[in-house]
């Protein structure tokens, strides 16, 4: 499976308001729950504060982008969530340079390993800066999806 296979338009959020990593992780997990992805809002949410304390999952990839992850035992699949904001976020643990783009993602505690592939796949496509530009400017989950498959599709993935 590949990168595109596990963006859907109705876990796409556009910009998002907040200068609060918290909160706009907060609302990331939110988006899964409303989706039906999962049940139990806090374990998933708790989860990724536990990680980001101890490993600093919540990663600012650079070129405006940020990947909180993690896995979990509720879920049976990898799900993920996009979030754009064009006036950006004030990721922690970066340089002052601010996100415009945040993909959670939460994978199955096991089975297929489709995450590293996702992971690859995500930071191929996001190292590009025209990309980021159009990203910022999207008002709707349909054109974020839209200019994803697009240069999905012109990357080959």
């Amino acid at each position: 499976m590949r990168f595109m296979d596990f963006v859907q338009p109705e876990l796409i959020l556009v910009d998002l308001e907040s200068s609060d990593t918290n909160a706009i992780v907060r609302r990331l997990v939110q988006a899964l729950v409303d989706a039906g992805a999962v049940e139990d809002y806090l374990e998933i949410y708790n989860t990724l504060c536990r990680e980001e304390t101890l490993y600093g999952s919540w990663a600012f990839l650079g070129n405006h982008n940020a990947l909180p992850h993690t896995k979990s035992a509720l879920v049976d699949r990898l799900w993920v969530v996009i979030g754009t904001s064009s006036q950006g976020i004030e990721w922690s643990r970066n340089d002052g340079e601010l996100v415009h783009v945040v993909c959670l993602v939460v994978r199955a505690a096991s089975g297929p390993n489709e995450y590293l592939r996702f992971m690859e796949d995500f930071c191929r496509i996001m190292r590009d800066e025209t990309l980021i530009h159009f990203l910022r400017r999207c008002r709707t989950p349909t054109e974020v999806y839209e200019l994803l498959q697009e240069a999905a599709s012109d990357s080959d993935l």
